[in-house]
């Protein structure tokens, strides 16, 4: 098995204009399975371009928004090449209920290129605390059934009520 991953990301953010932030990330994964695994073994790479902005509105309200393309080969010894695009935006509203409690609304466009028709598109909702200043638990509804994971295979199973932990320093 070949499994290789590798990133290029940067991030700007300002010390003296502290209420808006950009961030942007390349990365390709080549994976090729073992040759137990299949009789074919069929390589995927996938090259993900990702940027995020995040901008205090005012002190109350953030606005997040994210947009990523993935591009996946699957490189096939029988036939050809398959290709696919992939396009994810989300447009996410952070408002601050109180120094430890938020809450979010969140907008997200799915669209596959090649299949013309294949766009998605809905709402996640959002409540969450702070704890020890480091660590963010929340829980929320999704809407959609994809997720934010620009990686994922988006199988259509991400509908419904999900749980977030997040650490910061």
């Amino acid at each position: 098995s070949i499994f290789r991953e590798q990133s290029f990301g940067f991030a700007f953010r300002p010390i003296h204009t502290d209420w808006i932030n950009f961030m942007g990330r390349y990365t390709e994964v080549r994976n090729l399975p073992p040759d137990s695994q299949t009789l074919v073994r069929d390589e995927t790479i996938d090259k993900v371009y990702s940027f995020q902005t995040v901008v205090d509105l005012n002190r109350r309200l953030t606005l997040t928004e994210k947009y990523a393309v993935r591009d996946r080969t699957i490189d096939q010894q029988v036939l050809g090449d398959l290709r696919s695009r992939m396009r994810l935006w989300i447009n996410r509203f952070d408002f601050h209920l109180s120094d430890t409690w938020d809450a979010a609304l969140e907008y997200r466009v799915k669209s596959l290129d090649e299949a013309g028709d294949n766009e998605a598109d809905g709402f996640l909702l959002e409540i969450n605390r702070l704890f020890m200043d480091h660590l963010r638990l929340g829980v929320g509804y999704n809407f959609t059934d994809f997720t934010d994971n620009e990686f994922s295979v988006n199988d259509y199973s991400a509908n419904g009520v999900f749980f977030r932990i997040q650490g910061k320093y």
